[in-house]
């Protein structure tokens, strides 16, 4: 439903964009003779991690256990290359946080935490410059790939203890502002909603007494600074 809400926002604009487009053509920034199209940007963001609803976890006599994962706030980088084509830039990124868990519920029981998930991600993005005069170069953009979770909760109060990967489907949809210093240099201001789908991590419990099959998503919404640099 997450991924359906932000589709349907994101296609909202299509019609929006088209017309300024039409009406806007000329007043591209093009990138002149003196400019590379080929560029470089790192980034550094704040990264505020989405609880996780867990399923797969279950009690010594089979039934599902109505479990949760809290993730806390952790630092993101990434860095990525691309091509700008005036309107429009893409570009492939690597990116990587990693973040400690909060806490582990299980039914009505909270557990503390104690171990950490890394994220490493592998995507391609696509972002529309807004055709805009002046040093500020509003823009919006979305991507997709894979990211790869690496699960280390051997010590998680025993609620669930996996040493564990997998690598699956992500995406985002970015929006933001560049400050345009000169031809080359762009500094960055965006946030990013990221998400991927469900992972599945191989661990035990020691309160319920079973061997789970965890299943659980990672998402973040992302306040993030870099700088873009032309080459």
């Amino acid at each position: 439903m997450r991924a359906t809400r932000f589709l349907a926002l994101a296609l909202g604009f299509c019609p929006l964009l088209a017309g300024a487009s039409a009406q806007a053509y000329n007043g591209w920034d093009q990138p002149s003779s003196s400019n590379s199209n080929y560029y470089a940007e790192f980034d550094m963001a704040a990264a505020i991690n989405s609880d996780s609803d867990v399923t797969g976890m279950k009690n010594g006599a089979g039934t599902e256990l109505s479990s949760k994962i809290d993730f806390d706030s952790a630092a993101n980088f990434s860095g990525a290359l691309g091509y700008n084509f005036g309107f429009m830039r893409v570009d492939g990124e690597i990116g990587y946080q990693q973040a400690d868990i909060d806490k582990i519920h299980l039914n009505n029981a909270n557990y503390a935490g104690h171990g950490d998930i890394s994220v490493a991600t592998f995507m391609g993005s696509a972002y529309y410059d807004f055709p805009v005069e002046g040093s500020l170069k509003p823009f919006i953009g979305a991507g997709g790939g894979l990211a790869h979770l690496s699960m280390d909760a051997s010590n998680a109060s025993q609620a669930f203890n996996s040493s564990d990967d997998d690598t699956v489907f992500a995406y985002h949809f970015t929006a933001g502002t560049g400050y345009q210093i000169n031809n080359q240099l762009s500094l960055l201001l965006s946030y990013r909603y990221f998400q991927t789908t469900d992972a599945s991590f191989k661990g035990s419990s020691d309160v319920t007494g079973v061997s789970d099959n965890a299943k659980f998503d990672f998402g973040s919404q992302q306040l993030r600074f870099g700088l873009r640099l032309g080459f």
